[in-house]
């Protein structure tokens, strides 16, 4: 059987793209986040932490900016999302930030229709 030089060449790299996908494939998923019941909650767990890697010299307890502007208040950073969100240099923290900023605002379209 004969088969040309052309297809001698392609079902190699064939094979080589189905393997790829089908590792990327199987590979575990990212974590999901979970709706939060509790947005608190969620924004303990998930949001504060992040914010503490970067803003704790000023942001939180004892920080010269604690007084006016306190990350750990959920409200200020609603208040000042975009403005804060504008300076988080990390796209997934971001991500996550405006998530949850989302969530709020779900929740609170849902309250205010009940």
């Amino acid at each position: 059987m004969v088969i040309s030089k052309s297809i001698r060449f392609a079902i190699p790299a064939l094979a080589m793209v189905v393997f790829t996908i089908w590792v990327g494939c199987a590979a575990d998923p990212p974590e999901p986040i979970p709706m939060a019941a509790n947005p608190d909650s969620l924004f303990h767990h998930r949001v504060v932490p992040f914010f503490k890697t970067a803003c704790e010299g000023c942001h939180f307890r004892g920080g010269d900016m604690y007084a006016t502007m306190p990350f750990d208040d959920p409200r200020v950073l609603l208040g000042r999302q975009d403005e804060i969100a504008a300076r988080m240099d990390n796209d997934a923290q971001r991500a996550e930030f405006r998530l949850w900023t989302e969530w709020i605002a779900m929740a609170q379209d849902s309250t205010a229709a009940r």
